[in-house]
């Protein structure tokens, strides 16, 4: 068995003579796995990033029954960013009136991502899922281009122009975070240049989540890590550092904070100021260009170099 990090979660993958017989999400029960790193990770990195379907050579069907299989197959067959309807899936395999059963068999499916039942919706709730519907929600979104706009290599700097999409990708992840989240926390923000309206942006979405203290550390890690939230560092006792995605596509980070501390609020009073002054929002962007000039394969010494700024703004 192997696991696999994924910006949805952590997927635990069974192969058998070089063929994936089995994947599903994985429970996790600690924050910190030994995850593979092979193959398959660039597979479902590819998948995520570039939006490359998984091709049939990799995994090997076998289901329990004929009728299962006749809907698996013609699943799988889903183009990429499109779905179909149960009842259309009914249909085709011949027997139009049993679109109930065909989502009891997609609800069995042994192949989570590598047979595509996220791409199937029903005719009211679109989102059901045996893998959580916050997760097929973020596919079909994924799918669909939502998310191109956003996204970094690590290691690099690079600036883009606001986009107002920024917003709405966070308060999609916002709802995620609200909804699974299975700890007590006080708010969550939206922080950072893509939360400032009209300023080039380094394009990741900076969240922040208010806790009224870190006693339970471990199980919120854990969460979040099954919401494809990985920890980086605490370099401080009143913030926690987390990061979403790939190497070649950091989308989402993560800052968990002490509700009241100077560090928290600090992050806000900036961002509303910068919000209310446009002109102070335009020096900000002015100095980030002539960083990037300077740092744009030093990311340590670009946001070095922004202190000043940022603190004469965020008192």
């Amino acid at each position: 068995m192997n696991l696999y990090y994924t910006p949805i979660g952590i997927l635990k993958v069974k192969k058998e003579k070089g063929f994936i017989e089995h994947c599903s999400f994985f429970n996790a029960l600690k924050f910190n796995y030994d995850l593979s790193n092979d193959e398959m990770s660039e597979v479902l990195e590819e998948y995520f990033i570039n939006k490359i379907d998984f091709r049939t050579t990799y995994y090997r069907l076998n289901t329990t029954t004929e009728f299962q299989k006749k809907v698996l197959s013609v699943t799988k067959d889903i183009p990429l960013g499109q779905v179909k309807t149960y009842q259309e899936i009914a249909q085709e395999i011949g027997n139009p009136k049993a679109y109930r059963a065909v989502g009891n068999a997609l609800n069995k499916n042994p192949l989570a991502l590598f047979i595509p039942c996220h791409r199937v919706v029903g005719q009211k709730k679109v989102y059901n899922y045996a893998s959580g519907s916050w997760r097929k929600k973020v596919l079909m979104l994924n799918e669909s281009g939502f998310y191109d706009d956003i996204g970094f290599v690590y290691g690099k700097v690079i600036l883009k122009p606001y986009n107002s999409i920024w917003q709405e990708i966070f308060n999609v992840e916002k709802s995620i975070l609200a909804e699974e989240c299975n700890f007590n926390y006080n708010q969550i923000h939206h922080i950072g240049s893509t939360a400032i309206t009209g300023i080039l942006s380094k394009p990741v979405i900076d969240i922040m989540i208010e806790l009224d203290n870190f006693n339970q550390k471990d199980k919120i890690l854990t969460c979040l890590l099954n919401l494809g939230y990985v920890f980086r560092i605490q370099e401080r006792p009143d913030w926690i550092f987390l990061s979403k995605g790939y190497s070649n596509k950091r989308m989402f980070h993560l800052h968990l904070m002490i509700s009241g501390s100077d560090f928290a609020k600090e992050h806000i009073v900036f961002r509303d100021r910068l919000r209310r002054n446009p002109d102070i929002a335009k020096r900000y962007e002015l100095l980030k260009i002539s960083l990037l000039n300077k740092y744009k394969d030093l990311p340590k010494e670009y946001t070095a170099n922004k202190t000043n700024f940022v603190n004469r703004y965020s008192k």
